[in-house]
């Protein structure tokens, strides 16, 4: 049996601060006057302030605060994030999880505790196996030093539950709408017009000189006096951009990838651009990387062989081992199989006979190719 309510929830609550793993062996220890072990376990399965580690596996249960696993994530891609390290092996990863266990080591990083990772996009496994990417750390290692302590400010405030919803519920495009009108009206208006940020329209200094009734270069001044103050320390730590941005990877679980089809897309680019992370559009499908600039896709393109930028599993292992190697599976997948579609759309008739005969194997009847293509 257990003991009182009372003492039962005191013991709960003081678990759950809590900063590294703990089996109900060790409660059970702690706290002599509980018997019922099964309970206990039981209890715990159905705290939603408790993650179960190793619940369904070999080998003894762990149980992490949830508070405290929200902390180690944020806490380590911040790690990641200072030295630029953002791709790791799986071993490497066992080992960093290893600092939530007081005795004893894991041979691999424990799914759940990975799930939980991957649920925020803290970690997302990369094309190659037996490696993990960590996207958020990587955006969070472009930002400045004051980007990066008031990321880790923002991190421990989301280490609370409800903060974090809270802040998940509100929309990018909600807080940079607010945002942007708490600046002069005018200006406001130009730096919506200027990054056609919807409903707005992207409009030419031209145009917007003569709805306000001024020079273009007078527009011009009044969007550069605007950027210029984009890196002010002051601004940047009163404004709601670094808690916006993490919000917004966290709901993304990571992704970087964006559809530039997509009204949010806007509001996420025009936040990247306040806060200095560089963001492209690719050539294929009307997708926008963050983290990206031109530069860094200069081999993201649709020539080579035919059979390689079709094949999308050789097309995404390319850009994992190349120009992309801080995104997660998902991500490689939909940019290999939107150049895919894009080289295949472009297709000439000689690369399809040699497509057909590639797949027939041998010599063949025009019809045998025909049909085999089709």
């Amino acid at each position: 049996m257990l003991c009182s309510n009372e003492e039962t929830s005191s013991l709960f609550d003081m678990y759950a601060t809590w900063n590294r793993c703990f089996t109900i062996h060790e409660m059970a220890e702690w706290a002599g006057e509980i018997t019922d072990r099964d309970t206990l376990r039981q209890v715990f399965h159905n705290d939603s302030r408790f993650i179960s580690i190793n619940r369904s596996q070999f080998g003894p249960e762990y149980f992490l605060p949830e508070k405290t696993g929200f902390r180690w994530w944020a806490n380590f891609n911040l790690r990641l994030a200072a030295i630029q390290q953002t791709r790791l092996t799986e071993r490497q990863l066992t080992s960093a999880m290893n600092s939530l266990r007081l005795e004893g080591k894991w041979d691999s990083p424990p799914a759940d505790l990975l799930n939980y990772g991957q649920q925020f996009g803290f970690v997302v496994p990369a094309w190659s196996p037996g490696f993990y990417v960590f996207p958020i750390a990587y955006l969070l290692s472009q930002l400045t030093s004051l980007g990066l302590r008031q990321a880790r400010e923002t991190f421990a405030d989301f280490a609370s539950p409800e903060i974090r919803n809270i802040a998940l519920q509100r929309t990018t495009k909600e807080i940079i709408e607010s945002w942007l009108s708490g600046f002069n009206g005018r200006v406001s208006h130009i730096v919506n017009c200027r990054e056609g940020l919807p409903p707005y329209k992207k409009m030419t200094l031209a145009e917007l000189g003569s709805i306000h009734g001024c020079t273009r270069e007078r527009v011009r001044q009044i969007e550069r006096n605007f950027w210029k103050k984009m890196v002010s320390p002051m601004l940047i730590r009163e404004s709601p951009l670094i808690p916006t941005l993490l919000a917004e990877l966290l709901r993304r679980q990571g992704s970087l990838l964006a559809n530039t089809g997509q009204e949010t897309t806007a509001f996420v680019c025009f936040l990247a651009k306040c806060l200095g992370i560089p963001f492209v559009q690719t050539k294929v499908e009307g997708l926008a990387l963050l983290g990206y600039s031109a530069s860094d896709l200069t081999e993201l393109s649709l020539h080579g062989s035919v059979v390689e930028v079709i094949n999308t599993s050789r097309m995404a292992e390319k850009l994992d081992c190349g120009p992309l190697p801080c995104l997660g599976r998902n991500d490689l997948n939909q940019i290999a199989d939107a150049i895919a579609r894009s080289r295949f759309s472009r297709i000439t008739k000689q690369e399809k006979v040699y497509l057909a005969l590639k797949q027939i194997g041998k010599p063949a009847h025009f019809s045998e190719v025909a049909e085999a293509f089709s």
